[in-house]
């Protein structure tokens, strides 16, 4: 039988890596941090990681202790605990292992990143203790400490947390270290297959375009027509009146003759 080929869009990639998995995926776990639920969002793996979870405090031991006996932990662990003081945190690491030990969990620590923080001296110092930690412990350690997690690219906008690449991302590289699958996921979309169309959608196609138009803003069209006119001659602009001086008392002088009368000549003041 001929061999399909397809590829899987990244929305539903999450859901197809626990089933390329071993067969010990199906009690596969996330525990930790809030750094574990965006892995547990990418591996499409059962999340059990909450916000504010640290090595300190025991509520990382109790979220083991609500895992199946005999699960796989996927574990992110030790952000928290790298924004303060890194100093007493043997105990705390002690607790996690016996728990485990105890419930025979095959437990896959994912230690913590670099930040874009000014602490981030303190998650690398943190990285390199629990690497020498629990080696010889039977526990996977995976170090995020990787370029390809520092660029702001894969970072949310605390220098925290990620973007849904950079999950994908801790999760394809702690998969690769434990011997689990991960599917190729491709960014473009692909065109569905065809199916049969009942008469109910096809009535709904046929409504579903009127109901589109009814929001989609009016269309103007713009018609610009041209023609060539003479420009009339303006007319020419009135002279300036000029302006008057009042007069109060101006003398003037005529020169007339009365009927049969001597020429008289006189003065008046208007």
């Amino acid at each position: 039988m001929p061999r399909t080929r397809f590829q899987i869009p990244a929305a539903l990639a999450g859901l197809f890596f626990a089933g390329l998995a071993p067969a010990m995926a199906a009690n596969t776990v996330v525990t930790g941090d809030s750094l574990g639920v965006g892995i547990a969002m990418a591996s499409g793996f059962q999340n059990k990681a909450a916000n504010s979870v640290s090595i300190r405090g025991g509520h990382a031991v109790e979220q083991l202790r609500r895992v199946p006996r005999g699960s796989t932990v996927f574990m992110s662990l030790g952000t928290n605990d790298a924004v303060g003081s890194i100093k007493g945190l043997d105990k705390g690491i002690d607790q996690i292992l016996q728990t485990a030990r105890a419930s025979d969990l095959k437990l896959v620590w994912i230690g913590p990143p670099c930040v874009l923080k000014s602490w981030d001296k303190n998650s690398a110092t943190l990285d390199a203790m629990l690497r020498q930690r629990l080696a010889g412990t039977g526990v996977t350690y995976v170090s995020m400490r990787d370029p390809q997690f520092c660029t702001p690219s894969v970072r949310a906008k605390d220098g925290v947390h990620f973007n849904m690449d950079g999950y994908r991302g801790l999760w394809s590289k702690a998969a690769s270290a434990t011997g689990y699958q991960v599917a190729s996921i491709s960014h473009e979309t692909k065109e569905m297959p065809a199916r049969t169309k009942s008469a109910a959608h096809e009535r709904k196609e046929r409504i579903e375009p009127t109901r589109a138009a009814a929001h989609e803003p009016p269309r103007v069209r713009t018609v610009v027509t041209t023609a060539s006119l003479t420009p009339l001659p303006l007319p020419a602009p009135a002279p300036p009146k000029k302006r008057l001086t009042p007069v109060r008392a101006q003398l003037f002088s005529f020169d007339f003759r009365w009927p049969e009368s001597s020429r008289y000549s006189g003065s008046f003041a208007d």
